[in-house]
């Protein structure tokens, strides 16, 4: 497993502070670049400027400024390939979102080995 995803860059986004400051640093154990934002807006202009040099994604759902749906949305106008998995507890907008192609919805809290095994599996044939 950490072989596929040492090589990977992700973007990982979660507005609660403790949240994403953990998990930030245990991603970084695991994957080649991890750039975290707490919120959607910033996610989006981040990956709009670094898309080529992103792998996937990983989202919280209840964020300020843009929701995970609405930043879903919109990365799907520039790429609906990039893999996309939810990190929430946020199941208002579930049916909304699987239409969206998302690889894999993880409730909170996070399983961070439930993650990591779904993305080197997902990442192992490519």
């Amino acid at each position: 497993m950490n072989t596929i995803t040492k090589k990977l860059n992700i973007l990982y986004v979660e507005d609660d502070i403790t949240i994403n400051d953990s998990m930030s640093k245990l991603l970084k154990l695991f994957f080649n670049d991890v750039k975290s934002t707490f919120d959607g807006k910033e996610a989006l202009e981040y990956y709009t400027k670094n898309l080529n040099s992103l792998d996937l994604i990983i989202t919280d759902i209840r964020m300020p400024k843009m929701n995970g749906v609405e930043l879903i949305k919109e990365i799907r106008k520039v790429n609906e390939n990039i893999p996309i998995y939810i990190s929430s507890g946020e199941y208002q907008y579930e049916n909304e979102i699987l239409a969206l192609k998302v690889n894999e919805w993880f409730p909170k809290p996070i399983r961070v080995n439930e993650i990591l095994e779904k993305i080197a599996e997902d990442f192992s044939d490519k």
